[in-house]
C-alpha cells in the first residue's frame, strides 16, 4: 500500500467508498465526480501504476472484474453502450498512480464523443513505418507474426479507398466511386468549408480541454473533502 495512494485508501477501507464489486484481487467502486450514471472504477488491491508493472495473471483478474461489472451495470442500469479505458500516464490524465480502469455507461444523446475522439494527433509517418516499429520491439510476438503471414494480405486503403483531402491533408476513407476519388484540386467555396471546419474543430478542442481541467479540478476538490472528513494528513 502506498501511504499518499487515495486509491490504496479505499481498498484498505480507510477512506469510504460506494463499493459495487470486491474479491480477493479486485475492487470496483463508484467514481465520485461521474461522468455518467454507474461510472464505475475498477483498480487492483495491489498498487500498480501501469499494466506495464504488472503480471500477466493479476492483468487477467483485473479484466476478468471488468466485464463482471460490465454485466452487472448493464443489467441494473440498462445502458445503450459502454466507453472502457485507461488513463494511464499524466500525458493521458492519469493524476492517480494506481493503475484504475474506468467503465462509463453511455446513453443515446449523452453529449459524450467515441474513444478516437479523445486525441487527435494524425501520425506524419505512414502506417507500416509506425507497425514495424511496433513489431521490432515485440521479440517472439514479431517472430509469431511473421511465421503466420502466408499471403500478403490488402492494405486498408486498398478495400477502403483513401485520398487527402483538405488544407491540412487529412486522410479520409469513404467509398465513392473511383472517377471521383481522382478528382484533384478543391475550389473556394470547398476551401471556405474546410476553414470552417478546421476553426470549429479547434473550438471543440478547446471547449474540451477546458472541461477536462474543471472536471480534474472538481475531482481533486472531492478527494480533499472526503479526506478532511476522514481526518487524514495529506
Amino acid at each position: 500500500m502506498q501511504n499518499e495512494c487515495i486509491f490504496c485508501k479505499i481498498v484498505s477501507g480507510e477512506v469510504r467508498s460506494e463499493k459495487v464489486y470486491e474479491d480477493d484481487d479486485v475492487v470496483a467502486f463508484l467514481d465520485v465526480n461521474p461522468s455518467a450514471p454507474g461510472h464505475t472504477v475498477v483498480v487492483p488491491k495491489q498498487h500498480f501504476s501501469s499494466i506495464l508493472d504488472m503480471d500477466d495473471d493479476l492483468l487477467c483478474k483485473v479484466f476478468k472484474a471488468v466485464k463482471k461489472v460490465t454485466g452487472m451495470i448493464k443489467e441494473s442500469l440498462n445502458p445503450d453502450g459502454f466507453t472502457i479505458g485507461i488513463n494511464q500516464g499524466e500525458a493521458a490524465g492519469g493524476r492517480i498512480p494506481h493503475l484504475n480502469v474506468h467503465i462509463i455507461p453511455r446513453f443515446r444523446g449523452d453529449g459524450g464523443i467515441v474513444i478516437q475522439m479523445v486525441v487527435r494527433n494524425v501520425p506524419e509517418e505512414d502506417l507500416s513505418t509506425i507497425a514495424e516499429k511496433i513489431r521490432s520491439s515485440g521479440g517472439e510476438i514479431s517472430t509469431y507474426l511473421e511465421e503466420r503471414v502466408e499471403e500478403k494480405p490488402k492494405k486498408l486503403e486498398e478495400v477502403l479507398p483513401v485520398e487527402k483531402e483538405g488544407p491540412t491533408g487529412e486522410m479520409k476513407f469513404h467509398l465513392e466511386p473511383e472517377e471521383e476519388r481522382k478528382k484533384e484540386g478543391i475550389d473556394e467555396k470547398k476551401l471556405e468549408e474546410y476553414e470552417k471546419e478546421e476553426l470549429e474543430e479547434k473550438e471543440k478542442k478547446y471547449k474540451g480541454k477546458k472541461k477536462i481541467k474543471d472536471k480534474e479540478e472538481e475531482e481533486l476538490e472531492e478527494m480533499e473533502r472526503i479526506l478532511r472528513q476522514m481526518q487524514i494528513p495529506r
